[in-house]
């Protein structure tokens, strides 16, 4: 493999990428699992224009460890088989053909698990979506989440 392979893909800007756009090192089929996943725990507007899919795919290609990069793509392989969504949580279809309660199951069952590599594969999707979601500023320096919050957002840089 090359530097610039599967295992070790580009490091991607975190700033506001092009959204729906693949970055290419992840299959079809992971990057549909993926949107899949960021519409699960952040569903409604916040994942319709694509924006929260390329920010959570930037920040796993961000990722220092190429064999953290390397297990967050077998995660979303294996979400994306039938097979696999039926051993291990009942449900008989690639996640990203289920409904979103079903989705919301089948990550219940990951957070549930006895076994710690699949509690470990929830908390990093969890943590990837809610970070890209929450961290980034939407529009010209707010967020939606800080009005509900009542946060007034960043301070001014100092005076100088």
């Amino acid at each position: 493999m090359t530097a610039s392979g599967p295992s070790n893909p580009p490091v991607a800007p975190l700033g506001n990428p092009r959204p729906g756009a693949n970055p290419g090192w992840l299959s079809a089929r992971q990057w549909r699992v993926l949107d899949a996943v960021c519409r699960t725990f952040q569903p409604g507007q916040s994942a319709a224009d694509g924006r929260l899919l390329a920010r959570v795919a930037g920040l796993i290609a961000s990722l220092p460890n190429a064999e953290d990069r390397l297990r967050l793509r077998m995660l979303l392989e294996a979400l994306g088989h039938a097979s696999v969504n039926l051993v291990l949580a009942g449900r008989a279809a690639p996640f990203d053909r289920l409904s979103h309660e079903n989705r919301v199951a089948v990550l219940r069952t990951w957070s549930e698990s006895r076994l710690q590599a699949r509690r470990a594969g929830f908390q990093a999707l969890k943590r990837l979506v809610n970070v890209a979601w929450y961290a980034w500023p939407v529009t010209e320096g707010w967020h939606p989440t800080w009005v509900a919050t009542g946060y007034p957002g960043p301070l001014p840089p100092p005076a100088g």
